[in-house]
């Protein structure tokens, strides 16, 4: 999984935002997703009891997933690898953005999955809920807690069937051994929402109108 930028050809910018730009690009020929984070240096201010660099966040839970057979079954999408230390000013224009950072940006490389759809009204089957809810039971077992349990990160491939979590920088990759009592918690929360979410859209399924599950998309959460 020894890549450098030089591996990679951008094709478009998907998406930016404060943490991170998300680009289509082609690796050593392959399609895939190219995400660039903005780097940090962490203050002593900062947590320790989590992880808070997203880049870490993501790298770590896509490592752990990935070993665990995730990445095989399809239930997230593949790791290809990562890119660390990026210098922006070898990928002018794609790149501008970074380029007043004071440290260097890193990126994950990950399968391109073409037609995603969020779960919604239109995509939502009993059956597809039921499997969102088992592959969060599966990223659990591997000790990772995904932290951003809305339907932005839930996706489906309507023309495959295919189901899968995407998003984990704002997961914790937990050590392989006992865990506290406040990470147990934390993936409480992740199923409980998970469990509220889909059952507020399969109630919105029955009526046609996006009501009960309203305020995962556009609020946050109820």
């Amino acid at each position: 999984m020894g890549f450098t930028i030089h591996d990679v050809s951008f094709i478009k910018c998907e998406k930016e935002s404060e943490t991170s730009s998300i680009f289509q690009v082609s690796l050593q020929g392959r399609m895939c997703i190219m995400k660039v984070y903005h780097a940090f240096e962490k203050r002593s201010w900062y947590p320790t009891h989590r992880e808070v660099d997203p880049f870490l966040c993501e790298y770590k839970a896509y490592t752990r997933l990935k070993e665990r057979g995730l990445c095989e079954q399809g239930t997230i999408p593949d790791f290809y690898g990562v890119i660390e230390k990026i210098d922006p000013n070898q990928c002018r224009p794609h790149l501008n953005g970074f380029l007043e950072d004071e440290l260097l940006p890193c990126a994950i490389l990950l399968e391109y999955v073409p037609n995603m759809h969020e779960i919604h009204l239109t995509t939502y089957t009993e059956d597809r809920a039921a499997t969102l809810l088992q592959i969060l039971r599966e990223i659990h077992k591997a000790w990772v807690y995904h932290g951003d349990p809305y339907p932005r990160n839930m996706m489906v491939q309507p023309e495959t069937g295919r189901v899968l979590w995407i998003d984990f920088d704002r997961a914790q990759t937990f050590p392989t051994g006992p865990i506290t009592d406040r990470q147990h918690g934390w993936m409480e929360d992740d199923t409980l929402m998970t469990v509220d979410l889909l059952d507020r859209l399969g109630q919105d399924v029955k009526t046609g109108k996006l009501e009960r599950a309203y305020p995962y998309y556009y609020y946050g959460a109820p």
